[in-house]
């Protein structure tokens, strides 16, 4: 009980250096200097999921800053909740929230706020690299690789580092603290192709995530994913072949983003 009270307060101490405001002399110092072309603070995106043609869900995306004492940081964050019909069947909200490092991309913090039905899970996790360790108030003091990241901030690493000069079929590896382990995960970069969105078609790359079959995944190919292939490497779609049913959830949504999507005709 002692333990778990200690990294509890370890990770509000860690909370309470985050101060949120982009008028901040000082955040706005940082921004003007970074040399990232995929994205900005201040970037939003709306995704709407559908089980067929009827409206299952949503998903928001934001991209925001922090200060951790006089450092500026990123702070990511996913939302993804059932709408619709879907609501009354079956209740979800999963909130994921990753603060990175601006020049590594790497994260110093995640937090994972599961609530799907009458199933819940929650867990903090602090990042310490260069002592090639992580805490989790869930799981404790873990030993963990110093390139280890959570899924939300993998997903911001490779719009970031990753999208340029890919060949069909290559692999991305990455490892993950996720679902209280450390996982290595792959994503194959399929090819090229043309997706309509309600704005318009666009030219994007196309990525299969690589992933474990259970009860509602049956293929380890089940999840598709098209992101723009311009500098903003937008998701526009993603295809879940599931059990239950095809979801899809298409960009429904979007603000701030660095450069104009490059839709090739409308």
């Amino acid at each position: 009980m002692k333990t778990k009270f200690l990294l509890i307060c370890l990770l509000l101490s860690f909370s309470t250096l985050c101060l949120f405001s982009q008028e901040d002399d000082s955040i706005k110092k940082v921004i003007k200097g970074l040399e990232i072309k995929t994205f900005q603070p201040g970037e939003y995106l709306k995704y709407v999921g559908k089980l067929g043609m009827i409206k299952s869900g949503e998903a928001v995306m934001t991209v925001d800053m922090a200060m951790n004492g006089d450092r500026a940081i990123f702070h990511y964050k996913a939302a993804a909740y059932t709408a619709g019909v879907a609501k009354t069947l079956y209740k979800l909200r999963d909130i994921y929230e990753s603060y990175v490092d601006i020049e590594t991309g790497l994260p110093l913090k995640s937090i994972r706020n599961i609530q799907e039905s009458n199933y819940t899970n929650y867990d903090e996790v602090l990042f310490f690299r260069k002592k090639g360790e992580l805490l989790s108030i869930k799981k404790g003091q873990k030993s963990a690789p110093p390139n280890v990241m959570d899924i939300l901030s993998m997903f911001y690493h490779m719009r970031r580092y990753a999208m340029e000069n890919l060949q069909p079929k290559q692999i991305l590896t990455y490892v993950l603290y996720f679902e209280d382990k450390i996982k290595h995960f792959q994503v194959r970069y399929i090819g090229l192709e043309t997706i309509k969105t309600k704005w318009g078609k666009v030219r994007c790359k196309k990525f299969i995530p690589v992933v474990e079959k259970g009860k509602n995944i049956e293929e380890d190919d089940a999840i598709k994913i098209w992101i723009t292939d311009d500098e903003n490497r937008v998701p526009v779609l993603v295809k879940f072949d599931l059990a239950i049913g095809n979801i899809k959830a298409e960009l429904d949504e979007y603000a701030n983003l660095k450069s104009e999507i490059q839709f090739i005709e409308k």
